[in-house]
């Protein structure tokens, strides 16, 4: 009886320090916002976004190093509607779809941001693609990864097909998120809802 008793009370405290330590990591997750939860924008029906990684979210930051050494933040696009691929050099869909965003790059440089984000596998080739296809480009090249063994990708709830797309709006809510090649009428028709 007594070893019952222990055992239903080693369950009762193994249970709380479990949901506790579930709170309090939902609840103290690192945003890049300094732990605040809650949106610093109100959406066009004037309801307030939260953090996340579905459509009508405000869109996690992240700091990602950039194929010139440089680095770039979702929060540097703020203002501009936000275009983010993930792509790899081993994706033909990826290097199908590139020419397109390139060309929308150009065209929309005053109100749209592009930022291709290259996945980690590969990386060597992806920047030797970006420099002898994409030099003088107006998208930004970026190396997909963050802190240990977490990528932009999975923060943003990839599930691993590639190409990805993922457009924000000029307050960095999450409007648009699709997996396959987009042509550059279908991403243009896309954007001209958010410009």
């Amino acid at each position: 009886m007594k070893n019952v008793f222990v055992k239903v009370i080693c369950t009762a405290v193994a249970v709380t320090l479990v949901t506790a330590t579930l709170l309090c990591f939902t609840s103290c997750e690192d945003n890049g916002d300094g732990g605040n939860t809650e949106a610093q924008t109100a959406s066009p029906d004037g309801s307030v976004a939260t953090y996340g990684n579905q459509v009508g979210n405000l869109c996690f930051t992240a700091e990602l190093e950039t194929f010139d050494g440089g680095s770039i933040s979702i929060e540097d696009t703020r203002g501009k509607v936000t275009v983010i691929n993930f792509w790899g050099e081993w994706c033909p869909w990826c290097l199908y779809e590139l020419p397109d965003f390139n060309k929308v790059a150009s065209e929309y440089a005053d109100s749209v941001s592009i930022i291709a984000i290259h996945s980690l596998s590969g990386i060597e080739d992806g920047l030797k693609y970006a420099a002898d296809n994409y030099a003088g480009t107006k998208m930004i090249f970026a190396k997909d990864a963050l802190r240990g063994a977490y990528t932009y990708y999975d923060v943003l709830g990839g599930t691993g097909n590639y190409p990805r797309t993922i457009i924000l709006d000029r307050d960095g809510v999450i409007v648009f998120s699709q997996y396959g090649a987009m042509s550059y009428d279908a991403l243009v028709a896309e954007l001209e809802n958010y410009i």
